[in-house]
């Protein structure tokens, strides 16, 4: 049987140990070190998450206040809109501020930027990133003046800073068409635009089209240019339009109006070199307009010329010119000799880029007013004062061709030597040596038929493109006159001798008084002989075709062989008519000249010139 010894068993537990007093105190020491670490750090930990929320609010109120802003387009500034974006959904809630205090506010200033109240804090032993609410901006330039003629214009777009998601798309262009579009870096684009007439042209990219890196939407910019009328089109002058007058083409044998933008409208291929006998020359479009009583002009854009005379090799070259930017530079393939400016193109020292000739000579309307129609017979028997007279009468009041009474719109007038040549020359630099067939209607019947469809069929080889956008009637119909003549001093009392019948005087006194816009006058010390007005006046007839297409006063020229009729003008038979007429087989044609006394002649007709200035 067990016993227990109690004695022992009291012995035992009276010699356990317990703490002591400073092991006691070591214990509290401890918990009181632990408290001082783990407390304060649950407290940060709790504050920090407060400022974390409250930042993300923030964050989160200023992305969706751009949003709004973006697709709602309210007016600047606003106080408060996140009352709205709760309304409209950009949001649920307002949220509650976690560290209390004031309530969200999301303001808009007046440039659109927005500000949200309480701002974001530090986050209590974190370092946090200023938050970006800098807006990208564009400021778009263009390669031209604010006004400019120029048909191609790169503008260049550069942001503020780089931005993404950004393309051709997001610009838009008024009154142009986009062409290349080109990211030079994140920050730079540029855009290339056409157009096609005068306007204002303007460059957008609105606002909210691309972002920063940080997701802030853009602000918008634009660019305007004032386009005046365009004109040179990268190979020549563009026609220069006026009131009055509309653009024409062909269908066949069809006239048909068109628009001026209308790239069927004309073609002018410049100075290519064609085989003689070859009719690469036929390719040639040149630019037609009819005026309200349906007279047609031709537009001959401003060039310039070089020419090697030498008998059956001569040869024009020609260059076409950037608005009035001329090019004079030397032609290795004749001598190193410059290419002259054309005189035609310098109207009484206005500059010009082009001008306006008639179609076919001109008749008669019934009325005694000048029209320029096919089939219809040439105006004959009227004298150099009358032609003048009726030329520059073209634009009084009540005219019948729709176009300004202003001379500073438009001019009307007869054709001088030197725009009989601008033509010739220009024939002749994209014929080389294939000579225009010659109009041989004994009734002087314009287009040499007086049937249209005729003249705009069979007869085109009678026009200078060999084609229905030709000019016509430049070798024989009637012989045409030109304003342009040798002075003879047939003028009472100016005390130099006279060597004349009185022709000058008698039938081309309008062009003894007329500025000098309106004639070519050839001065110098006269003998009354033929040879010595052709001697004397040889440095004054660049760009006429006369010495520079000539080797005598007289005969036949030696041009290209094409054996053109010349008789020089002088003191008795003063007055320059041009072309030859249907009898002169053989020796018409566009170089032919010779000199009469400015009277009526029912083989003497004439040609009028349009310039347009505005």
């Amino acid at each position: 049987m067990w016993r227990v010894d109690m004695n022992r068993v009291q012995k035992k537990q009276n010699n356990k140990k317990g703490f002591t007093l400073l092991e006691l105190i070591a214990v509290l020491v401890i918990l009181a070190i632990i408290s001082m670490i783990a407390v304060p750090l649950f407290m940060n930990k709790s504050v920090a998450a407060k400022q974390i929320a409250h930042n993300e609010n923030v964050r989160i109120l200023f992305s969706q206040g751009q949003a709004y802003l973006v697709k709602e387009k309210v007016s600047f500034p606003q106080v408060n809109i996140i009352d709205d974006m709760v309304a409209k959904g950009y949001i649920k809630e307002i949220p509650d501020n976690p560290l209390g205090g004031a309530p969200y506010i999301v303001a808009v200033n007046d440039s659109g930027v927005i500000t949200v109240t309480p701002e974001m804090v530090e986050v209590t032993g974190v370092i946090v990133e200023e938050l970006d609410t800098i807006v990208p901006t564009v400021v778009i330039t263009a390669n031209t003046l604010d006004s400019t003629s120029e048909s191609i214009i790169t503008y260049t777009m550069e942001f503020s800073e780089n931005i993404i998601e950004f393309g051709t798309e997001d610009v838009v262009v008024t009154n142009g068409t986009k062409g290349i579009f080109t990211a030079v870096d994140q920050k730079i684009y540029t855009l290339v635009v056409t157009n096609s007439g005068p306007c204002t042209q303007t460059v957008t990219v609105n606002e909210g089209v691309c972002t920063d890196e940080v997701g802030n939407n853009n602000v918008s910019g634009s660019k305007s240019i004032i386009i005046t009328a365009l004109i040179y089109n990268g190979t020549h002058n563009i026609p220069k339009l006026v009131t009055g007058m509309t653009p024409v083409k062909w269908v066949g044998t069809t006239e048909t109006e068109t628009i001026s933008t209308d790239p069927l409208w004309y073609l002018y291929n410049g100075d290519i070199e064609s085989t003689v006998g070859g009719t690469q020359y036929t390719a040639d479009k040149w630019a037609n307009v009819k005026l309200v009583d349906g007279s047609l002009f031709v537009w001959i854009p401003r060039y310039t010329y070089n020419i090697k005379e030498s008998g059956g090799t001569s040869k024009i070259w020609i260059k076409y010119s950037n608005g009035t930017i001329d090019d004079t530079s030397l032609n290795a393939a004749n001598s190193n000799t410059p290419f002259k400016v054309h005189p035609a193109f310098n109207f009484g020292g206005k500059q010009l880029t082009g001008i306006w000739v008639a179609k076919f000579e001109a008749s008669n309307n019934g009325s005694g007013k000048v029209q320029v129609r096919p089939g219809i017979v040439s105006w004959t028997g009227i004298g150099v004062d009358a032609i003048f007279t009726a030329c520059r009468a073209m634009q009084n009041a009540s005219n019948p061709y729709g176009i300004s009474t202003d001379t500073n719109v438009i001019d009307t007038h007869m054709m001088k030597n030197n725009e009989w040549a601008a033509v010739a020359y220009l024939t002749e630099a994209i014929r080389d040596r294939n000579e225009i067939e010659m109009n041989s209607d004994n009734n002087c019947y314009t287009g040499g038929s007086s049937t249209v469809t005729t003249v705009y069929g069979a007869n085109v080889v009678q026009g200078n493109t060999g084609n229905v956008y030709a000019i016509y009637d430049l070798s024989g119909g009637a012989w045409e006159y030109a304003a342009s003549y040798v002075q003879n001093h047939d003028v009472p009392g100016d005390g130099v001798e006279n060597y004349d019948f009185g022709y000058l005087v008698t039938y081309a006194n309008s062009l003894i008084s007329a500025v000098t816009d309106y004639k070519n006058e050839l001065t110098g010390a006269f003998d009354g002989t033929q040879e010595t007005a052709y001697n004397v006046t040889s440095t004054q007839t660049d760009g006429m075709a006369l010495h520079e297409i000539a080797d005598s006063f007289s005969l036949t020229s030696t041009f290209q062989g094409y054996g053109d009729y010349q008789s020089f003008a002088y003191s008795m038979f003063p007055v320059f008519i041009r072309g030859g007429c249907y009898s002169n087989t053989g020796s018409a044609g566009v170089f032919a000249y010779m000199s009469t006394s400015g009277a009526g002649n029912t083989t003497r007709s004439f040609r009028p010139v349009l310039i347009g200035f505005e």
